[in-house]
């Protein structure tokens, strides 16, 4: 609005001073000067508001495992990704903080590199009575179930009464290492990796593995297996899961605290976790359906055009010829 009532005023001005052409040069001259100075003042208040922006921002260093499928894995340059990864990301745009993820080889040397002080945080991680010796916890991101898993046509083994006798698989550092072992008789077989698990199951090499839910049900899903693994009986424990802070560390535990409360539960909480948790998509899609219509309407229509063919054939084969002479 100034700017157009200044650009009104000159222009009257110039109409009068048409027939002074040393005057009309000063007008303009003066007219875009004040444009010029108009156009700095909001360029120096949007940089300042940036500036005051970055002066309360805040780096801080985030230790992540490596191979925590769908929490923590990296992509094909090495950039970490996963759930907790996306959930972290948002959370610090909202309390301005800058997150450099620092990728570990284990759960084990993550947690070390907070102990060391060589990290601030791990953005995703059960809350245990043990950890808190050295961690300090957010509110709860997510809570999720160590349950039992075993192969489809199993049925001799229906919750944790079962497992005495058999031989079941758990995965280095995770809690049901530690759950199976204050379990009488059964066979405990432990494994580096999940998927390793998965198919030691598939194979019979194992009756059933313990491990958290939704990690390995994405993992059969995504190696197409889902429908021949099952789960059975009550979850042996229910684990929250948090940002852990390095002990003591009051002021950032705090920021990253009200942030959490805030988001989960959100639109873009459930967005984000139905992007690495959601279920399966049904194997009766719509394109699966037309292509399979498409194809037993070929079927049929083949069929139909065979027997038609056929029963030509055979007409002109049995009907007698009638030959008529006329003289």
């Amino acid at each position: 609005m100034i700017n157009r009532q200044i650009c009104e005023e000159f222009q009257q001005r110039d109409k009068m001073s048409d027939k002074n052409p040393v005057r009309s040069a000063v007008s303009k001259m003066l007219l875009v000067t004040i444009l010029i100075f108009i156009f700095v003042v909001i360029i120096m208040d949007s940089a300042v508001a940036q500036s005051q922006v970055r002066s309360d921002m805040i780096e801080v260093t985030a230790a992540v495992p490596k191979n925590f499928p769908p929490y923590y894995f990296v992509d094909e340059s090495g950039r970490p990704k996963g759930f907790a990864i996306d959930i972290m990301d948002r959370i610090a745009e909202m309390v301005g903080m800058r997150v450099t993820y620092l990728v570990e080889d284990s759960w084990t040397d993550a947690v070390e590199a907070v102990k060391s002080g060589r990290a601030d945080m791990i953005p995703n991680i059960g809350i245990t009575a043990n950890r808190k010796a050295y961690f300090d916890y957010t509110a709860a991101v997510e809570t999720f179930a160590i349950s039992i898993f075993v192969r489809k046509d199993t049925n001799y083994i229906k919750g944790v009464d079962d497992l005495a006798g058999h031989k079941v698989a758990a995965i280095k550092y995770n809690i049901a290492v530690t759950l199976l072992q204050d379990h009488e008789g059964v066979d405990l077989k432990v494994f580096n990796d999940p998927r390793e698990a998965v198919f030691e199951l598939l194979s019979g090499h194992v009756d059933a593995v313990l491990y958290p839910a939704p990690v390995f049900m994405k993992i059969v899903r995504d190696a197409k297996v889902d429908h021949s693994i099952k789960i059975v009986g009550k979850p042996l424990k229910e684990i929250k899961r948090a940002i852990a802070v390095s002990k003591g560390n009051v002021n950032l535990l705090n920021r990253l605290n009200g942030a959490v409360n805030r988001f989960v539960g959100t639109n873009d909480y459930q967005h984000i976790y139905l992007k690495w948790f959601g279920k399966p998509q049904p194997f009766w899609t719509i394109s699966r359906v037309v292509l399979t219509m498409s194809g037993l309407f070929l079927i049929l229509f083949t069929a139909m055009a065979l027997w038609r063919y056929n029963s030509i054939i055979k007409l002109n084969t049995t009907t007698p010829v009638v030959v008529v002479y006329v003289g």
